[in-house]
């Protein structure tokens, strides 16, 4: 999530971002965002030409494909979720209306009755605390109600932010959340990628220990944030945003067997395109022939001339 000033009411749920780094991705097999579809993995990024969507203040973007082939892209703009539809992943076209209000950081999934959940921490501009994540649901993909309850509230001193909740179907009967935790302020910030499980995908409990540190080699800084997690043949990769020993900062990834503990892949996914202009929050779609990412470009949390929504490409073996 990025804001300048013509969004400050909204900057204090932020600033989660990152010092320069790099990373980049795991070997082949299967992988699987969730949403349905499994390929092999294998080759190497490649940003594609052109903006998918231009508008710098439409961000934390989540893809979705639905029954018909085509895709659905959900984002926050300005303290309210918004969506935009695709044939080709590619080109798109914005559709009408507000999916949902007061909701930052939307993470859709299809429920097993062929619905959607959109998993969200509320908003700024709604005065509720940044500590929680609540959920709402949709039959259409469109018209979304709010479930009553929490999904999940922070219990710990290391939560007093949350934000980008992604939530995996691990097996039958456990869901895991990725999720980005903020405490501290200004230099003194840190912000970690932590994790919680739940049989039913509606109460969620956190997992101990911590998921992609910062502060541990071969990462450097205070920040790791927005995990996009990918399910294949060996267990798990988290795609994220941090920064790298080797000296570039950018989208990185991870790999674990169990969903649990990470190691940190030695090479770039997506660099930074200049010093302190990184791309960041990605989202990770099988689409025919490969994977696709969604990523925006930010300079920290500020929008800039680049801030947009990008793409890049990878292909299978």
């Amino acid at each position: 999530m990025k804001r300048n000033a013509v969004l400050l009411a909204v900057l204090a749920l932020v600033m989660l971002f990152f010092l320069p780094g790099c990373g980049n991705g795991g070997d082949g097999g299967v992988v699987e965002n969730g949403n349905g579809g499994e390929i092999k993995d294998g080759g190497s990024w490649v940003t594609e030409e052109g903006r998918r969507i231009d508008d710098p203040y439409f961000f934390d973007v989540s893809v979705i494909r639905l029954d018909d082939g085509t895709y659905r892209m959900y984002g926050e703009k300005q303290g309210n979720v918004e969506s935009y539809r695709s044939r080709d992943g590619l080109d798109w076209q914005k559709e009408e209306g507000v999916r949902l209000q007061g909701a930052a950081f939307p993470s859709v999934v299809r429920t097993d009755d062929g619905g959607f959940r959109m998993y969200y921490v509320p908003s700024a501009n709604t005065g509720e605390p940044q500590n929680r994540i609540k959920s709402a649901v949709s039959s259409d993909g469109l018209s979304f109600q709010v479930e009553g309850g929490v999904r999940y509230v922070a219990g710990s001193a290391l939560e007093e932010r949350l934000s980008a909740p992604r939530v995996l179907k691990a097996d039958e009967d456990l869901y895991r959340m990725y999720f980005t935790a903020a405490s501290g302020s200004g230099d003194d910030e840190l912000v970690l990628i932590l994790s919680a499980s739940s049989p039913d995908g509606l109460a969620f409990t956190r997992e101990e220990g911590v998921r992609i540190d910062p502060r541990e080699p071969p990462l450097v800084g205070k920040r790791a944030a927005h995990a996009y997690p990918l399910r294949h043949a060996g267990g798990v990769r988290l795609y994220f945003a941090g920064a790298h020993a080797q000296g570039f900062g950018g989208i990185l990834s991870a790999e674990s067997g169990d969903g649990l503990d990470f190691t940190v892949n030695p090479f770039p996914e997506i660099v930074e395109k200049e010093r302190g202009l990184s791309p960041q929050d990605p989202c990770v779609v099988p689409v025919p022939g490969g994977l696709r990412m969604y990523y925006g470009i930010y300079r920290g949390p500020e929008v800039v001339e680049n801030s947009a929504i990008y793409s890049a490409f990878r292909e299978v073996d």
